[in-house]
């Protein structure tokens, strides 16, 4: 088992043997060495962990291992959309006892574009959860190669996100009785964060004496991205934390915002409180918290914000996840060509 690097691409690439001593390879998906190895190690450890049982294997037997093998490894919200996908397959196949080795390219395609019928991002985020347990499958030599290999799934018709503009915030505001949910949803407004990144802040992110909200990685919780970054605070928002410090004052918990002290507010509590605050004040029903967080990026583009800096502020990967604002800059484009009038 070894390293190496593709020159056109500068990507590491895992290289190891299979039971049947078949020469393969994995892609480690960085160019940084230090990443790679982690991997490698990481790989290395799945196969000495993987179930030496020769006998066929269960499809319910995989789940229940392979959810134990991602539940110290992934993020909460990715085990539990994986135990969701499973839960989905299960009830299409009507079969709790189908052997993994059964599970056929044509059952999987018909259970992924039934439900790509009705609900396209829904399918797609199964057909990606799945795929990489199948794939897992066979690197543990549960399978010889995984049904998902040959299925491609359509590709989901760009839409542009849904925004809130300041008035329709402000109505929002008036028709959430709770406090503590309203701030939430200031500082997802006027920050750009997502909603766990919010719900794990702690006092120890926000630093006064600089203007800046880090956001980081604990043992509890890890960034979308997997990386830290520094956000600074507008007005509003270093206001609603100066009294939320002050009303806490030496009864502050760890957690920010938190109904139970040391324990962070669940994520689906605010997204449940938030919903009925849009129905309440009448606004569209395509409007849902991760709105707060467009609503941020497009105030941002529309005050001419350079597209690379609300990449960094929002903390996206890389500025092509940014270009779906870039639409609402186009009077740049239309002031550009008047240059030639």
């Amino acid at each position: 088992m070894y390293l190496s690097k593709l020159p056109k691409t500068g990507i590491y690439y895992l290289y190891y043997r299979k039971a049947d001593k078949k020469k393969t390879r994995i892609s480690t998906h960085t160019k940084l060495k230090v990443e790679a190895m982690k991997f490698l190690l990481q790989f290395d450890a799945n196969l000495k962990n993987a179930p030496q049982k020769k006998n066929p294997i269960t499809l319910n037997e995989f789940k229940e291992q392979y959810l134990q093998s991602i539940s110290m490894t992934h993020t909460s919200s990715s085990y539990r959309h994986s135990k969701q996908s499973f839960k989905e397959l299960f009830d299409f196949l009507d079969n709790k006892s189908i052997y993994l080795n059964e599970i056929s390219q044509k059952q999987l395609e018909k259970f992924l574009f039934t439900k790509y019928q009705t609900a396209k991002y829904s399918a797609q985020q199964k057909y990606s959860h799945l795929k990489s347990a199948f794939n897992r499958a066979v690197e543990w030599n549960l399978i010889s190669s995984s049904p998902f290999n040959n299925i491609r799934m359509p590709k989901i018709p760009e839409t542009q996100p849904a925004y809130i503009d300041k008035t329709q915030f402000e109505l929002i505001l008036e028709e959430e009785p709770n406090e503590l949910l309203r701030d939430i949803y200031s500082i997802a407004f006027y920050t750009g964060l997502r909603r766990g990144e919010i719900c794990n802040l702690t006092w120890e992110c926000i630093n006064f004496e600089h203007n800046f909200i880090k956001v980081t990685n604990t043992n509890l919780f890890t960034t979308k991205t997997k990386k830290e970054r520094v956000v600074p605070m507008s007005g509003v928002v270093r206001t609603i934390f100066e009294k939320m410090k002050l009303k806490a004052g030496d009864n502050c918990s760890d957690y920010i915002f938190s109904f139970k002290g040391h324990t962070p507010i669940e994520g689906y509590q605010v997204c449940t409180c938030f919903r009925d605050a849009v129905r309440k004040a009448k606004l569209s029903d395509k409007l849902h918290f991760h709105s707060l967080r467009h609503s941020f990026a497009s105030l941002l583009v529309s005050s001419k914000v350079s597209i690379y800096s609300v990449q960094k502020l929002l903390g996206h990967s890389n500025v092509t996840t940014t270009s779906k604002y870039s639409h609402l800059s186009n009077q740049n484009l239309v002031d550009a060509i008047k240059v030639l009038d």
